[in-house]
């Protein structure tokens, strides 16, 4: 029987906040999809435009959208820069300090008059004071953090969106859809853009695009507008395909199950972590854990843990593990096991 993760089976990989895994269900679609390429030729392209219409569908069932204003996009930061290419020029944005680098750059080659609040512990009231102090047009930033993890408090959002109702809310959902419930429509975001290879397990070279009439409106704005730019020329079929495939594998059954585990297991190392005192920022983590955590720790740490078959990435001024589903409290066993062997300096004192 072929082994659904073979990376597991000889690594500890906490690391899909920089690559999600390819299930081996996907590897045999893809298969499937590049054979009918071989076969059909032409035919293969046409029915890959006739078959946009459904996966525009799936990804409103699964984000609870409507599938006028759903898009399949190559990767979020393409995606973002078609929505920005949408704003007036003279829409004031709020946004964070260090955020995703790609959103950050994706702004400054717009020259939009921009405002950024720093981003630590108390992210949302920097975020309100703001807004209350000075008019905003767009507030934009990552849904949940890809150094820190920090993952932006909804109610807070709600709360932003009802005292601001003209405000634009536009989220980068890459390191948050596939690992929580959520429902677009009820959210009090405008726009969603997002990566599918990280915790959907998509595979490269996918990302989602979801609007709501509200973005059409203050933008003045078609939604035909949209959807020419983001399909000009030719689009990536096998990618495409490959989201559409990886959303319905997400049944509300399966990601009850998988959400479910995530958040336990989140809970679960979020909590040694902090004990142990390998978070970088103890004070962010008081906060509730999202899948993302930063440790303590610098090149010697990194290079220790990869010597150690402990699969992360060196981020910011720490060291970034990830988990899904796929992991296990066992993992974290070998994690702490491994940390505790590093100098005690390294890892209590790295900043």
């Amino acid at each position: 029987m072929p082994v659904e993760f073979p990376v597991l089976e000889h690594s500890t990989y906490l690391n899909t906040a920089y690559v999600g895994l390819m299930p081996q269900g996907l590897l045999d679609f893809r298969a499937q999809q590049e054979s009918r390429y071989w076969q059909m030729a032409d035919d293969y392209k046409i029915d890959a435009y006739e078959k946009l219409p459904l996966y525009h569908q799936n990804l409103a069932d699964f984000l609870h959208a409507d599938p006028d204003y759903c898009y399949v996009v190559p990767n979020f930061s393409e995606g973002i820069r078609h929505l920005f290419n949408h704003l007036p020029k003279q829409f004031k944005i709020l946004s964070f300090l260090g955020d995703y680098h790609s959103l950050t750059a994706a702004l400054n080659e717009y020259d939009f008059s921009c405002k950024r609040v720093p981003m630590g512990h108390q992210a949302e009231k920097q975020l309100l004071e703001a807004l209350r102090a000075e008019h905003f047009d767009v507030l934009v930033l990552s849904i949940v953090q890809y150094i820190s993890g920090l993952k932006i408090d909804f109610n807070v959002l709600n709360q932003i969106k009802s005292e601001f109702p003209e405000l634009l809310i536009i989220g980068d959902a890459t390191q948050f859809l596939g690992t929580s419930e959520f429902n677009f429509e009820q959210s009090a975001f405008d726009g969603i853009v997002g990566s599918g290879y990280k915790w959907l397990l998509a595979g490269f070279g996918n990302g989602f695009c979801a609007l709501k009439k509200d973005f059409f409106r203050r933008t003045q704005t078609q939604p035909d507008a949209i959807k020419e730019r983001i399909y000009a020329g030719h689009f990536n079929i096998l990618a495409a395909a490959s989201l559409d495939y990886a959303i319905r594998q997400l049944t509300p059954e399966v990601a009850a199950v998988r959400y479910r585990a995530i958040d336990q297991l989140s809970r679960v190392f979020h909590r040694s972590l902090l004990e142990n005192e390998w978070l970088l920022d103890p004070e962010l983590g008081q906060r509730s854990p999202s899948s993302i955590f930063l440790l303590k720790g610098n090149q010697t740490t990194f290079d220790h843990l990869q010597k150690e078959n402990i699969r992360c990435s060196l981020r910011g001024e720490g060291v970034r593990i990830s988990v899904h589903f796929y992991n296990s409290e066992n993992d974290l066993d070998r994690l702490v096991e491994v940390l505790k062997k590093l100098p005690q300096p390294t890892v209590q004192t790295a900043t």
